[in-house]
């Protein structure tokens, strides 16, 4: 007989039995089941089988030791399979909402009371215009919300006014922002011009030198040839010399035309860099240095400087009145190892500079200035993480 009775919540199978007799089956009934062992036990087991399965089962007559037989195993197995999911698995309803802070204000008595805003979905705001139930739907969400975040204990009892809005004027808020993108395509036309104007590079003002050089040695040659002809055969003597003139100078411009240049002083400059080695393992740097108006003055006169991504040339005493002339490096050089050559007739100087990492040259600023490198912005790590 039954001596105990017990109401269970059956939940989907697993094959571990519970200590007083109880079977888990994968229905949504509730069920009397007794809390004893006995053949009691088996005979409503395997009725509920039956009842549940098409399948013939053994009767539990025909269990040895009173355990299950495996063909109820795999019965179960495939009714726990086929049954229904379970209610957390069920689609629910989601109400995107933000509460703001809590404002001071006063009530409709001039008591001071404090406020705060809600911001619901666009589409869940339109419907709640439509259905007033799901309107009392977002306010009660929009009061456990402020109840939640501020921790304070709400009347749920609320009034919803006729009109749009009480109190001052609304108050502008962002849930959220769309992120800008790093990473953009930029689609040029063909006969797009750029919005600033672009730096030609070293090979393209070389060609335009060179072109520029020919134009004019052959609009030399022309003149000259005009004048041979109306001044006679002297004046036909004269005219290779002058073309020859004019072609070399021609061949200093283009020359001159694919290094930087710059002005210090009463002369100008000219200068070129060149990297060596993949990677880069120096900086090869030519300085077309101004000529000096007194011829006497030594060579010896001439200083190089380095320090990080710049080097500075100063000249003799007649440019270096206006200050010492500057060469931007692409990368930061080393003075271990640098070697410099000038060539007193052309007063070309050539620098051949060691590459210095980034954080080799951040050690060199930590050693020294210690005190004054903290307020430099590589001492960031971004900065070493580009070399």
């Amino acid at each position: 007989m039954f001596r105990h009775y017990h109401k269970r919540r059956l939940l989907p199978y697993t094959r571990n039995m519970c200590s007083a007799g109880t079977v888990m089956l994968p229905t949504r009934i509730h069920i009397c089941v007794q809390l004893s062992h006995g053949p009691c036990v088996h005979c409503a087991l395997h009725m509920l089988l039956l009842l549940l399965l098409p399948l013939q089962v053994p009767a539990p007559g025909g269990w040895a030791n009173g355990s299950m037989p495996d063909s109820c195993l795999q019965a179960l197995e495939n009714l726990a399979r086929d049954a229904p999911a379970a209610d957390a698995d069920a689609e629910a309803l989601r109400f995107p909402l933000s509460c703001s802070e809590l404002l001071a204000d006063t009530d409709r008595s001039g008591q001071p009371c404090s406020t705060a805003d809600c911001i619901i979905n666009s589409d869940i705001f339109r419907g709640a215009q439509q259905h007033r139930p799901l309107k009392a739907l977002v306010v009660q969400l929009a009061l456990q919300q402020v109840s939640s975040k501020h921790g304070l204990a709400l009347d749920p009892k609320f009034k919803l006014p006729k009109m749009a809005y009480k109190g001052d004027a609304l108050r502008q808020q962002r849930v959220r922002q769309d992120k800008r993108q790093l990473v953009t395509d930029v689609t040029l036309q063909r006969d797009e011009a750029p919005s600033f104007a672009l730096p030609p590079s070293q090979k393209d003002a070389a060609v335009a030198a060179a072109a520029a050089a020919a134009a004019g040695a052959k609009a030399a040659a022309s003149d000259v040839g005009a004048a041979a002809s109306r001044n006679g055969t002297a004046s036909s003597k004269h005219a290779p010399a002058a073309a020859g003139s004019k072609q070399s100078a021609g061949s200093i411009a283009a020359a001159a035309g694919a290094l930087g240049t710059g002005s210090s002083g009463g002369g100008s400059w000219q200068y070129s860099v060149k990297c060596e080695g993949k990677p880069v393992s120096h900086m090869a740097v030519t300085v077309q240095l101004p000529h000096s108006s007194d011829a006497s003055k030594p060579a010896s006169s001439i200083q190089v400087a380095v320090c990080g991504r710049q080097l500075r040339v100063t000249a003799d005493a007649a440019a270096a009145a206006a200050g010492p002339y500057h060469v931007q490096l692409p990368f930061a050089a080393s003075t271990a190892g640098a070697e410099a050559q000038l060539h007193p007739g052309s007063r070309r100087l050539q620098v051949h500079l060691p590459y210095l990492s980034a954080q080799q040259w951040v050690q060199q600023l930590v050693e020294q200035a210690p005190h004054a490198f903290s307020q430099l912005p590589v001492a960031h790590s971004a900065y070493t993480e580009l070399d």
